[in-house]
């Protein structure tokens, strides 16, 4: 179930609060997309997520869209909630662009994933926050995850990942991913790879917990 969808033509300009009732607040493109949706757009908003294991914004299936000063928080701590999904479902998701996007009180703050049979892609995530809630209990919590091969080529520049069970999480073969000036602060590990990632890299990145993970099987 979805509580508000946007597809088609997206939303624009705007302010105020979403308030997810259901399992998904927003859902930008097409689930299952079997053809993109491009130029979807969200700004200035903020998301409210209620429901336990509710998402804030799905992106799904789209290329070329534009999404900055966007605000997605739980309402109460350690409900398995996600903050924002990159889905590739049968199409990829691709070249779209986070611009001062926040993810709070989540279990998930940013999800490189796919429901159907084509992994994300290239997205680019510059000055966005990530938080969960490890200090409140949630020992499993991701800032920015990237499942299976999903979300290669991607690139990130500044941002904080902070209070989260692990920073970043790149899983299987994921590939190209960059890290430029991430800030990491009271993580349990800053960042978790896989042993079969490869040619992923973090410049200037400022890692304030000695705990790092660099084998995950």
């Amino acid at each position: 179930t979805v509580g508000t969808v946007f597809s088609a033509t997206g939303i624009g300009a705007g302010s105020g609060v979403a308030t997810a009732m259901t399992a998904i607040a927003i859902r930008l493109g097409v689930s299952p997309a079997g053809v993109l949706s491009y130029e979807m757009g969200l700004h200035d908003l903020g998301v409210v997520l209620y429901t336990p294991g509710s998402t804030g914004v799905h992106i799904v299936g789209t290329a070329n869209g534009s999404y900055r000063n966007v605000d997605v928080s739980g309402a109460n701590t350690n409900a398995g909630h996600v903050g924002w999904k990159f889905d590739g479902s049968n199409i990829s998701c691709f070249f779209n662009l986070l611009t001062n996007c926040r993810s709070s009180h989540v279990h998930i703050g940013y999800w490189h994933t796919t429901t159907g049979n084509t992994p994300s892609g290239n997205n680019t995530i510059i000055d966005c926050y990530a938080g969960t809630d490890a200090v409140s209990g949630d020992a499993t919590g991701i800032g920015f995850l990237h499942d299976l091969n999903c979300g290669e080529d991607s690139s990130y520049f500044h941002g904080d990942a902070e209070g989260c069970a692990t920073g970043v999480q790149l899983d299987g073969q994921v590939r190209f991913v960059r890290f430029f000036g991430l800030r990491f602060e009271g993580n349990t590990v800053d960042y978790r790879l896989s042993a079969q990632t490869v040619q992923n890299a973090f410049f200037g990145c400022i890692f304030r917990e000695a705990g790092i993970d660099a084998g995950l099987n």
